[in-house]
């Protein structure tokens, strides 16, 4: 998203201005970085397109993983059902389909708080790795 909007892209998260400053530029209907391959042809897929591609996989390693609760602690179920249950995804992607002229900008805050879910995720994986090594 930094590059597509003219950004320095760097390793790791943009803070939260820089994150506001994307949504605020990014234009949901132009070319997202990857596309998809459809009857063995790679096809170029939007911004909402991306977003519904990564919902989808996000959706199906949830279910993969309550297929393990028992082996799971109550604060990693706690955080993948916030993780499962952010709306702005839905509304985005409804945006998209019913082709409404909206800015990301308008979710910026959704989505900032969906990041920090997922990057407690990952601090909480390294943790549990730690203690299980």
């Amino acid at each position: 998203m930094e590059e597509k909007v003219g950004m320095e892209t760097k390793i790791g998260l943009p803070t939260k201005k820089e994150f506001e400053e994307i949504c605020y530029k990014l234009d949901l209907y132009t070319d997202a970085p990857c596309g998809t391959i459809i009857d063995g042809k790679l096809l170029s897929l939007n911004w909402f397109g991306y977003l519904e591609n990564c919902w989808e996989n996000i959706a199906q390693e949830i279910q993969s993983l309550y297929g393990v609760t028992n082996y799971l602690d109550s604060d990693l179920l706690v955080l993948i059902g916030k993780i499962q249950n952010r709306d702005f995804f839905r509304i985005i992607l409804s945006s998209g389909e019913a082709k409404l002229n909206i800015h990301l900008d308008m979710f910026k805050d959704s989505f900032w708080n969906y990041l920090e879910d997922i990057k407690y995720l990952e601090k909480y994986k390294n943790k549990l790795a730690k203690t299980y090594s």
